[in-house]
């Protein structure tokens, strides 16, 4: 499907591609399941823009330079030296710019899902990340480092059973809250903040959000779920109950083949804990074979099509329904 938008900013570093959170709560992204190409636009797509940010590559660079300007003076403050560096935060990846495009046959006939073929990465022109910093940052000593990096990012949030008599353990599910988040967090809030970070617009960004959950509980596309997987079975491929499950498996192996999992799943890893390239091979034969046969089921019992359609009808009633908080949303935040 076609109804989240179509680029990501990466606010950071060292992110690959596959890892990038799907912005509105929508499957279609980077290692997400082929879908027809031929779906019309969102009804939500302006309003997306809105949340997410948009704009030319030239009004993002100028967005940036601001930023990180703004982390600079900030850094400085702290009693830190910092070199702004255009890269982070600058990076943008666009499935409309992609050679064969996402959600096509062709893409799944010749990718996968982007999982263990790591298409997106290649296709984003992904380079290895220098910080500018490093040097200054290699100068400091161990105290001072940790104190650099909370004044830049701010101080980890510890988990609320950490126990204060051992390392205590980072807690990843805290919610974002750039008042903790160092100079970086305020100078992004200060010069890069989009309509998914005005509080004003919480409630209507949960429910655009929640959208794609529900169509995903509608009857009809339930029935043609189960027909979906049926066929996928028929096929020579068994046990994929919804249309996340072959995506997940691939992301969960390919994660296993890297050394990601436990020492017992990271066998096949090979020196170095690169993967074992004949078993990569033979994960990314299955991963292609699988998908084109996802996207053949998906076209055949007319899943993709249905699930279009509702995705569609709840996206327009959305827009019909909340039309006014809509469009102060665009007032406020449409031109960014």
């Amino acid at each position: 499907m076609s109804s989240s938008p179509s680029s990501w900013r990466v606010a950071g570093v060292a992110i690959p591609l596959i890892a990038v959170a799907l912005l509105g709560g929508c499957a279609a992204g980077p290692g997400a399941a082929p879908s027809s190409s031929a779906a019309p636009p969102s009804p939500l797509e302006p309003y997306y823009s809105a949340l997410y940010g948009s704009g030319s590559e030239e009004e993002q660079a100028a967005q940036n330079a601001a930023i990180q300007d703004a982390v600079a003076a900030c850094m400085k403050e702290e009693g830190f030296s910092y070199t702004p560096d255009p890269s982070l935060g600058s990076a943008s990846f666009s499935t409309e710019d992609m050679e064969i495009p996402w959600g096509s046959e062709e893409f799944a006939t010749t990718y996968g899902y982007g999982v263990s073929t790591q298409a997106f990465e290649q296709m984003s022109g992904s380079v290895e990340y220098e910080d500018p910093n490093q040097d200054y940052i290699d100068s400091l000593s161990p105290g001072e480092q940790t104190a650099y990096s909370t004044a830049l990012w701010g101080a980890p949030q510890e988990a609320p059973d950490s126990d204060s008599t051992d390392e205590p353990s980072v807690d990843v599910s805290a919610e974002y809250d750039w008042e903790q988040a160092g100079c970086m967090g305020a100078a992004q809030h200060e010069f890069g903040d989009t309509g998914s970070t005005d509080p004003e617009f919480a409630s209507l960004v949960e429910e655009m959000g929640a959208i794609w959950t529900d169509v995903r509980e509608v009857p009809a596309v339930v029935a043609a779920e189960r027909e979906w997987s049926d066929c996928l079975a028929s096929a020579g491929f068994p046990g994929y109950e919804t249309k996340d499950d072959p995506v997940n498996d691939f992301n969960e192996r390919f994660a296993s083949l890297q050394g990601a999992g436990t020492p017992e799943e990271a066998g096949s890893a090979g020196e170095g804990g690169a993967p074992d390239p004949v078993a990569l091979d033979e994960l990314k034969g299955e991963e292609i074979a699988t998908a084109a046969a996802d996207f053949a089921c998906g076209e055949s019992t007319g899943y993709t099509a249905t699930l279009e359609t509702e995705q569609r009808a709840r996206e327009q009633a959305f827009v019909d329904e909340h039309r006014e908080a809509l469009d102060a949303l665009l007032a406020r935040h449409g031109g960014e």
